[in-house]
C-alpha cells in the first residue's frame, strides 16, 4: 500500500471519512478494510478499559469512556454500510459518509 493509501487510512474519521472518495475505486475497500480495523482495535482497548473500571471503584469513570466507544463502534457500522452501498451513488456514500458521530 502506497503512503496516500495509508494516509487516507489514518484519517478514516469524519468530516475527513469522505476523502476515500478521491481515491481510485479500486483502493476504496482496502482503505475502508484498514479503517475499519484500526476503530476495531480502539474499540477494543477502551473496552478493555471499561472492564478495568467496572471492577474497580470509579463507575463514574465508566460512564465516561462508554460514549467515545459506542460511538466508534457506531463508525464500523457505518463504513460497513459504505461497503456494502459501493460507489456507484458518489453522493449517497457522500451522505452516508458524513453521518459518522
Amino acid at each position: 500500500m502506497g503512503a496516500h493509501d495509508q494516509a487516507a487510512a489514518r484519517r478514516l474519521h469524519p468530516p475527513q471519512a469522505v476523502t476515500i472518495l478521491n481515491l481510485p475505486k479500486p483502493k476504496r475497500f482496502r482503505v475502508l478494510a484498514e479503517g475499519m480495523a484500526k476503530l476495531a482495535e480502539h474499540v477494543g482497548a477502551l473496552h478493555g478499559e471499561l472492564q478495568l473500571l467496572q471492577q474497580s471503584s470509579v463507575p463514574r469513570s465508566r460512564v465516561v469512556i462508554d460514549g467515545p466507544a459506542s460511538e466508534e463502534a457506531a463508525k464500523i457500522l457505518i463504513l460497513f454500510d459504505v461497503a456494502r452501498m459501493g460507489w456507484d451513488d458518489q453522493e449517497q456514500t457522500k451522505r452516508q459518509l458524513e453521518r459518522s458521530p
